[in-house]
């Protein structure tokens, strides 16, 4: 068993924080706290590391993958051990220098070389600590030799905003799901990449790409104002191919047309009948004798 484990027995440790960005490692003091269950992950945790280094493309994301969800258990069950001693200050994380380093290797073989970095700068950070204690001799070795390496695998990405005229405002970046800051250069994972930006009076602009490892890209943003409103469709002057005037007031005389000649006929009068003495139609008057 590795010289970490047998001294494992005789540390006092907390657990180093999820998702910490560079903050320091701070290694445990000797001699208040042992725990079977976190050997046994780490032990667990290497294996799939180990088998995972023998692998290639997505059996060995997988495998690392495994490595690091054990890495991440210990994480969870120290964050849970009873911890004594001083207080901590906020810049430094306790953690087990040796499972932040594999952990760090873990996301290394999937790929995640920004989260990597974090995890071996955590450890190196902490050199004049772990240097007291030789058994984090391995651990800070390792960190020392995974650092460059994952550097070497990113990306260097440079995004300068050439058109502002129209911004009626500050100019906003989006790079991925995080901010994207201008003119200074970005680290970025090898893969495919997207941005935006935008600003108020300015059409959005948007652009994927694809960065490889090693890459340095510098991407120019020309922002273009926002086009004017069209103008309202033309008023359609003809109906039936006829000025609209000319059917209009064509209505409106027909109208009165069809006014005079539906009054004419209602209030023309109806032509008296005259009926002789024997009752037959005539046209003049009858005068009955009596």
């Amino acid at each position: 068993m590795k010289l970490w484990v047998a001294s494992l027995i005789v540390l006092a440790l907390g657990g180093f924080a999820h998702g910490a960005h560079a903050d320091e490692c701070r290694p445990p003091a000797p001699g208040t706290w042992r725990s079977a269950k976190v050997v046994a992950l780490q032990d667990n945790g290497e294996a799939r590391l180990n088998s995972a280094r023998r692998l290639e493309g997505e059996p060995r994301r997988a495998a690392a993958a495994e490595a690091e969800g054990l890495f991440r258990d210990i994480d969870r069950e120290l964050s849970h051990a009873k911890h004594e001693g001083p207080s901590v200050s906020e810049s430094t994380s306790p953690c087990l220098p040796i499972t932040v380093v594999t952990l760090g290797e873990a996301l290394e073989l999937q790929g995640k070389y920004l989260e990597a970095i974090e995890q071996f700068q955590r450890v190196l950070d902490a050199r004049a600590s772990l240097e007291k204690q030789r058994f984090w001799a391995e651990a800070l070795a390792r960190a020392e030799k995974g650092l460059p390496a994952a550097l070497k695998q990113t990306a260097s990405v440079t995004v300068h905003v050439r058109g502002r005229d129209c911004a009626l405002g500050a100019v906003h970046g989006q790079f991925d799901d995080g901010a994207l800051p201008f003119d200074a250069p970005l680290r970025v994972n090898p893969g495919e990449h997207a941005l935006r930006v935008q600003a108020r009076g300015c059409l959005v602009w948007t652009k994927s790409f694809s960065a490889p490892s090693g890459a340095q890209l510098p991407i120019d943003v020309d922002l273009k104002p926002v086009p004017p409103p069209p103008p309202p469709p033309p008023i359609d002057t003809k109906i039936l191919g006829l000025p609209r005037w000319l059917v209009v007031s064509g209505g409106v005389a027909l109208a009165v047309v069809g006014v005079s000649v539906t009054s004419y006929l209602l209030l023309k009068p109806t032509p008296e009948q005259h009926f002789d003495c024997n009752g037959g139609v005539a046209t003049t008057g009858c005068t009955q004798l009596h």
